[in-house]
């Protein structure tokens, strides 16, 4: 309760008496965030929030300053898990005017830890984007982000030869955007990423590309089960099964790991369609063995 009083005492004092202890309160604010007790976590979180609520752009992004400087001096996971507990508190704190302003700074610190060793600190990351997507409520904004941190990424991970250290990252980052779907499906995460992929107006003309195919597969459990009562999520078969029984117009997209991207893709399209489509499923893998 005396922490709490004093902590009040110095929110609602002048914003030049604030910026001359900034650096020590942030400092007191996340060693609170890092205790092992619960208690003095969500303290030291309630006092970001109250920060963030209270004083403008300009104090936030001096706080940002000093939390980034605590990231790149980070040697363990609490402390990282930490700073991204303070950039989702300050996600979901933040008036919209301020998220507009600062959305940017804290999308930038999540990044690179959507492909975390650590589940708990990829899932923290992954909540940062999610806060603000849902906070903006901007489809064109969160379909532009999610094609520049999942779909480019993802590209350029494809180029040049495979190994285990790129595998690996392309399955972490899959993994966050499984995770995406999953915990905010009022986002409609999958119907924007077919549009990044140009699946309702697929063309052999534009193929798929692997990094597209891949990303596809992940949302097959969303899509699969309208894929034949919803015209739009039909395209997704359709477009797959285009490309399964067609030659490429271009030699080079028939090179075996695309092929088998989009192979894999459509085995779990299939597979997450549900008992009472088989009668549809049965007619449609027929036509698609026929062509093949």
């Amino acid at each position: 309760m005396q922490a709490a009083q004093i902590w009040k005492s110095l929110v609602d004092a002048p914003v030049h008496i604030l910026r001359m202890i900034l650096q020590t309160l942030i400092s007191m604010i996340f060693t609170n965030i890092q205790s092992p007790h619960d208690e003095l976590q969500e303290m030291g979180l309630a006092c970001l929030r109250g920060l963030v609520e209270k004083f403008g752009e300009r104090i936030v992004n001096e706080s940002l300053d000093i939390f980034e400087g605590y990231l790149e001096e980070a040697t363990d996971l609490n402390q990282t898990s930490g700073i991204n507990r303070v950039i989702l508190n300050m996600a979901g704190a933040a008036s919209h005017r301020l998220l507009m302003q600062i959305k940017g700074r804290l999308t930038a610190i999540a990044d690179p830890f959507l492909v975390a060793d650590n589940k708990e600190i990829r899932e923290l990351a992954a909540k940062v984007f999610l806060t603000v997507f849902k906070r903006l409520g901007d489809p064109a904004y969160t379909q532009s982000m999610l094609d520049a941190t999942f779909l480019a990424k993802l590209h350029r991970l494809m180029q040049g030869a495979p190994d285990a250290a790129k595998s690996q990252e392309i399955e972490k980052l899959i993994g966050s955007v499984k995770f995406m779907l999953a915990s905010a499906p009022e986002l409609k995460v999958e119907d924007k990423i077919m549009t990044l992929c140009g699946v309702p107006s697929h063309s052999l003309r534009t193929p798929l590309t692997m990094a597209q195919a891949v990303i596809l597969r992940a949302i097959a459990p969303q899509v699969a089960p309208l894929i034949f009562t919803k015209k739009y999520y039909h395209t997704l078969f359709a477009a797959l099964t285009e490309e399964l029984t067609h030659d490429p117009l271009d030699k080079a997209d028939a090179n075996p790991e695309r092929i088998q991207a989009l192979v894999m893709c459509f085995a779990e399209v299939v597979a997450c369609i549900p008992d009472h489509e088989y009668a549809t499923i049965n007619e449609e893998i027929l036509d698609f063995h026929d062509k093949c």
